[in-house]
Parts: structure tokens; sequence; C-alpha cells
């Protein structure tokens, strides 16, 4: 799996050079947003849309790629299963093992150049833990739906059901506290909803200077 990984240089290049990219458009339109007083309501928006978009990146960047590998692998690993070569629980242990730091270097490269460029107040650590915790728990859900169906169309077409209702859930759009009551239930199984608590809890402790307002 790791030499997987390594020769595929063309895959690899892409994951980082679109994390790249992506964060550095984040940090050129957010630019410093994360530096002003938040006692105004436009910063306050700002800043907070800010980590959103970073969070959100962090979540979509880590699924994609698992997702998507696994409809290509599927004629090998049927092949080497039914052969006796390993089982599926060695197969799945052995690609959390190789995506996990995978996942971290990503979310570190990421977090990094958003945390600069936007003047992000918060622990960068805790802020890349939770994210990482974040892109695990959406690879993993990722590598369940390259698992159940058989090609990447079917993949593809199936990714928005199990992630936009996480954003929904989130609180992003509309306040957890005005979805109906039976509905509502369902944001404690949103990974981004426990991610994104502990980055704002980190990002907006009253402590930090951009949240004493002048």
């Amino acid at each position: 799996e790791f030499n997987n990984v390594v020769r595929d240089k063309t895959a690899l290049i892409a994951r980082f050079g679109i994390t790249i990219f992506l964060n550095m458009l984040f940090g050129c339109i957010f630019y410093l947003a994360g530096n002003k007083d938040n006692g105004d309501k436009i910063n306050m928006q700002n800043h907070f849309g800010a980590i959103t978009m970073v969070s959100i990146s962090s979540m979509f960047g880590s699924a994609q790629p698992v997702m998507l590998s696994f409809p290509f692998e599927r004629p090998m690993f049927m092949r080497e299963y039914s052969t006796g070569t390993y089982s599926g629980t060695a197969y799945s242990i052995v690609k959390t093992l190789v995506d996990v730091p995978l996942t971290l270097l990503t979310t570190m490269l990421s977090w990094c150049i958003a945390y600069f460029m936007i003047d992000l107040q918060g622990n960068y650590w805790y802020m890349v833990l939770a994210a990482w915790g974040l892109g695990v728990g959406a690879a993993s859900i990722g590598m369940m739906v390259g698992c159940a169906v058989t090609d990447v169309k079917t993949v593809s077409e199936m990714a928005p059901v199990l992630f936009v209702p996480q954003l929904l859930f989130a609180g992003f759009f509309i306040a957890t506290e005005d979805i109906p009551v039976f509905l509502r239930w369902a944001q404690w199984l949103c990974g981004i909803k426990y991610a994104m608590n502990l980055i704002l809890l980190t990002e907006f402790d009253p402590e930090n200077d951009s949240c004493t307002s002048s």
C-alpha cells in the first residue's frame, strides 16, 4: 500500500497541489480576516467564514481520494482475497495505517497556509488535531462508500448524500436549534460538528486579541 502511494506520483502531487491551491485561495480571499475586531459584525462574519471554508476543505480533501481509490483497486483486491493472500480486515487496517499519516500531512499543510495568511489567533496544533480527526472520520466514510459500490461514477453520485447533510446539521447555514426536533438528533452523527466546535472554541477564546472589542 505504501509503495502504491509513492509510485502513483500523479495522484500524490495532485492531492498536495490541490490542497496548496485551495488554501492559498482561501488565504487570499480572507487575508488577515482573523486579526480584526470580532465586535464588528462584518469582521466576525468574515472570520467565521474563513474557518468554515478551511474546515470543509479538510473534510472533502481527506474523503475524496480514499472514496475514489477502492473502485480502481477492487479487481486486484478480489483476486488476492480469493487466493488467500490477505483478509479483508488486514486490507482495511493497512489502508488506515497508510492514510492516517498522509491525512495528517495534508492537514498540517492546509492549516499552515491558512493560519498565517488569514492570521488566525487560536492554537495552531489544536486546530490541526481537530481537523485531522475530521479528516480521518471523513476518510473512513469515504472508504465505506468506495467499498459499497463497484464503479467511480456511482461513488461520485453518492458523495453528496453523505456529506451535504453534514454541512446542514453543523450549524453553518441555519442555527441548530431552528432545525425541526425530529431531525435535530442527526447533528451528533456529523463529524464536522465536533471538529468545528473544537476549532471555534480555540479560535474565539476570550483571551485572544481579536475577541477583545475596542
